[in-house]
């Protein structure tokens, strides 16, 4: 049976249409036991003084404890250096930077690609919510990449774009492939 082909406006609106493919599929992924039981019980995250089982506890806790919210927006300042963010005031929002050339520019060759970069991103921020929620501290200081690899958030989005490339996910993909 032949399918429709669809095609964006932009890539702003691919991109847009690709972080709630990933949301999705993280979501997916925060529910499963597996996801959660393969990451190091002893591994040592910098920015926090948190244990690993206590960080995984807090952050579990955290994520179920309300509905999130996303939100995208288009910042007045052209430069400004954030794909996405949660603010503290707002802590179940994840807010995504339509204007940030690292949002709206698509990363790979595939579709799986462009979504993992989606998954990063949306892991990354679920963590910034969890933390802005907890009594703990769990983020990774400033806003800059620079040597954070190893604070929970980037360390979480690295894991689920990592996790993502179990083949139960690349099913999940197969009722959209073909029409992207």
């Amino acid at each position: 049976m032949s399918r429709l082909k669809f095609d964006f406006a932009c890539n702003t609106e691919k991109a847009k249409f690709l972080t709630v493919i990933a949301t999705e599929l993280v979501n997916t992924m925060i529910g499963l036991d597996s996801f959660w039981d393969n990451i190091p019980d002893q591994k040592q995250f910098t920015y926090t003084d948190l244990k690993t089982p206590q960080l995984i506890e807090e952050t579990i806790f955290q994520f179920f404890r309300s509905e999130i919210k996303i939100g995208f927006y288009r910042s007045s300042w052209f430069f400004r250096n954030v794909v996405a963010h949660v603010k503290n005031k707002q802590p179940n929002t994840l807010y995504f930077n339509t204007r940030h050339p690292d949002f709206h520019q698509l990363k790979g060759e595939s579709l799986e690609d462009d979504v993992r970069d989606k998954i990063n991103t949306v892991m990354h921020e679920l963590i910034h919510v969890a933390d802005n929620r907890s009594r703990f501290s769990f983020g990774h200081g400033d806003n800059s990449p620079h040597e954070k690899q190893n604070s929970f958030p980037y360390w979480m989005g690295a894991y689920a774009s990592r996790f993502f490339d179990k083949s139960e996910f690349h099913t999940n993909l197969s009722m959209i492939r073909g029409s992207y």
